[in-house]
């Protein structure tokens, strides 16, 4: 028991908790539903980190994959959710910038706050909250 906990381990402290976001997009094709004005250029730029994340579901926790991608200067960081991309943050370094949430995935619980469906519906509809702090993630 003692050499399987301390193998798992060295396995993650290996991979550094980090996961290629190849892993994520389904084998049929990526996600292709994103915020108004975003393509999905930014899957090509480099991925700084990405790292599992859980997400609340009503007291239900679901893996999720959070993942930062840059271009020279500008970053985004999106999460990913059974291979859908299900909060989008244009601008992680301005917390002044409203972030994008999937209404099918992510909903509006009051006081500005956020939680995952548990019975999400695959649809291209996206708002912006404010609050920046709400859509934290569990690592």
């Amino acid at each position: 028991m003692r050499l399987l906990l301390l193998s798992i381990i060295f396995f993650l402290a290996s991979c550094g908790g980090a996961i290629e976001m190849k892993d994520v997009q389904a084998k049929d094709g990526p996600d292709s539903c994103f915020p108004p004005g975003i393509s999905g250029q930014f899957r090509s730029w480099r991925s700084q980190a990405a790292i599992v994340v859980l997400l609340d579901t009503s007291g239900v926790w679901v893996s999720a994959v959070r993942a930062m991608y840059v271009d020279g200067i500008r970053s985004v960081v999106g999460v990913w959710l059974n291979r859908k991309l299900i909060i989008f943050d244009i601008s992680p370094q301005d917390a002044e910038v409203p972030v994008y949430y999937r209404t099918g995935y992510v909903i509006e619980t009051g006081d500005s706050s956020v939680r995952v469906r548990t019975d999400p519906e695959d649809k291209c509809e996206w708002k912006r909250i404010k609050a920046r702090s709400t859509l934290e993630v569990e690592a």
